[in-house]
């Protein structure tokens, strides 16, 4: 189940359509907390934790909805935080749907990392001779979940993913349309 709180203009509905599919081809179960936020950039970028959440995670959140943080930390199984791009920033230069596209992607990649961290399968962040971390991109456990992402997505038939996503990017074409809803 996810625990979805948006803070963006993007509707609740598609949002969390594209990020329970995530969850459920890379077999993710139970409680999920995620928090989406828009950023400036033209790429969508994920963090996935291990452990509870932070009480700076109900940041931004009203007053009413901070009531629900038992339910937010009461849930020990990992927590993502998402940035997508801002629909009113991808209105001119970016396609909705690579934006689409993009968020669903990164909800994948995310999701093995929370599935690594339930299994005990997350592997450790080796060191340079000098001292120094390895590259992201290089990093064992960043290279252990593409290669979920990858293998699910080839497992995975396409039109269901695909009308997740084709509804997401119709959603960021209204909200990019309308300004501020």
């Amino acid at each position: 189940m996810i625990l979805l709180y948006n803070h963006t203009r993007l509707a609740d509905v598609p949002l969390r359509a594209v990020l329970s599919h995530a969850a459920r081809v890379m077999g993710v179960a139970g409680h999920v907390a995620v928090k989406v936020t828009e950023g400036r950039r033209g790429k969508c970028s994920g963090v996935a934790y291990h452990g509870y959440p932070y009480i700076g995670f109900l940041k931004g959140l009203p007053h009413a909805k901070r009531r629900v943080a038992d339910r937010l930390l009461d849930c020990p199984d990992g927590w993502v935080a998402l940035v997508v791009p801002s629909p009113t920033l991808t209105a001119g230069r970016r396609s909705e749907l690579d934006a689409a596209e993009n968020i669903y992607h990164v909800a994948l990649h995310e999701m093995a990392h929370i599935l690594a961290f339930r299994q005990g399968t997350d592997l450790p962040t080796p060191r340079t001779p000098s001292g120094r971390q390895i590259a992201h991109d290089r990093r064992p456990c960043e290279v252990q979940a593409e290669n979920l992402v990858y293998d699910v997505r080839k497992r995975v038939p396409g039109p269901r993913q695909e009308t997740l996503i084709l509804g997401l990017a119709l959603d960021y074409e209204r909200a990019g349309r309308c300004g501020r809803c």
